[in-house]
Parts: structure tokens; sequence; C-alpha cells
């Protein structure tokens, strides 16, 4: 299904752009396709979500998961089917636990200060297609993602709302998985993948 819908879509915009490249086409193919697959994995987790009465709290976690994934970055499932087999389960349990889970304080304290640390020391992870190869982005994105996820402990302690203050964690631990360099040898996927290009192009050249 996903295939024929890209495939349509990229039918019609040669038709009325005929000038667009064989590269051009590729990019817009594949931000296609990725769009598709968001999308139709949102409309799949709000119908769960609505059926087990958690709506709220799957969108307030996909709300904060989503500002981490902005500056931490992460990995990436290789095939669609492996993404859904790992979003679907992560994006029920999680905020099912969020509306449920009573944490100790002792524990959300030792765990954020692990959670902050972590993220900062493996900030932005990125991925063999979408390699983050200038220092000063990768810099950039290291300070936001430490900002953020230091902004979340704190709040998590003094947000009245126990559904916020465990989507707050939760989602920064999810995020930590994901940039963990353990999990991209798990699923057998390169890991700093800007190195490549330092070690092709030379550490004196600076990449922007």
């Amino acid at each position: 299904m996903a295939n024929f819908f890209v495939a349509k879509c990229i039918h019609l915009i040669k038709s009325n752009k005929p000038e667009l490249t064989k590269t051009d086409l590729e990019i817009i193919q594949y931000g296609i396709h990725g769009l598709y697959l968001s999308l139709t994995k949102i409309v799949v987790l709000i119908i769960i979500s609505i059926i087990l009465g958690q709506l709220k709290a799957f969108f307030i976690f996909s709300m904060l998961f989503g500002i981490l994934r902005t500056n931490s970055f992460g990995i990436h499932a290789k095939k669609s089917w492996m993404c859904w087999i790992t979003t679907i389960p992560i994006f029920v349990l999680l905020p099912l636990l969020a509306q449920h889970l009573i944490i100790p304080v002792y524990i959300k304290a030792i765990l954020g200060i692990i959670l902050i640390l972590h993220v900062y020391r493996y900030s932005p992870a990125d991925t063999e297609k979408r390699p983050i190869i200038s220092p000063k982005i990768r810099k950039k994105h290291k300070v936001l993602a430490t900002i953020v996820a230091t902004i979340y402990i704190i709040t998590s302690f003094f947000v009245d709302s126990q559904i916020v203050a465990n989507s707050l964690l939760f989602s920064l631990i999810l995020i930590n998985i994901l940039i963990s360099p353990f999990t991209y040898k798990l699923f057998n996927l390169p890991y700093n993948n800007y190195l490549k290009y330092i070690d092709k192009y030379g550490r004196k050249e600076k990449l922007c």
C-alpha cells in the first residue's frame, strides 16, 4: 500500500514538474514515504489509544518524546515492519504506565542524573542516511538536548499531573535507549556515522 501511494504521488509530481531531476525525485520520494509511514502509525496509535481510554496520555507522551527527538535524534529501523512492531507496543505501553505507575522520588532523582549524563554523552546520535556532519551543529544539538533533558527531570518533580510527570521521565528513558551505542549494535546498525565523512575529507576540514 505504501509503495502504491508513493508511486502515485511521484507520478503526479513528475507530470506537473518535468524539470525535476532524478535526484530531486528520489529525495521527494523518500520524504513522502516517511510521511506516509508516520501518518499511518499515528492513526493506528490514536485508534488503539481511544479503545484503551488513554488518548490524553498518548498525546502528552508523544509530544514530549518528539521534542527530545528533535535534538537527540537516535536510531531508526531499517524496515518499515520493524518500525511497526517496535513503535506500536512502546507508544501504547508507556502512556499506559504513565497513567498508573507511581515512581518514588529517590528513584526519579537517581534516574534523572543518569539520563541527563547519558544524553550529554551520546547526543546527537545520527543515522547512516542522515549523518550530522558539522561540528557546530552537533554541538548545538548536544547542548539543546542536555538542556531539555534537565528541564524534563526538574519539571517532573514539581508538576502536579502524574501522567505528565511520568511521561517526562519515560520519554527521556526512551530517547536514551534510542541514542545508546548498545542499541545500534543490537540492531546491527552503524554508529557515529559522521565519522565516515571526517575520515573521508580529513579532520582539518571544517564541515559546515
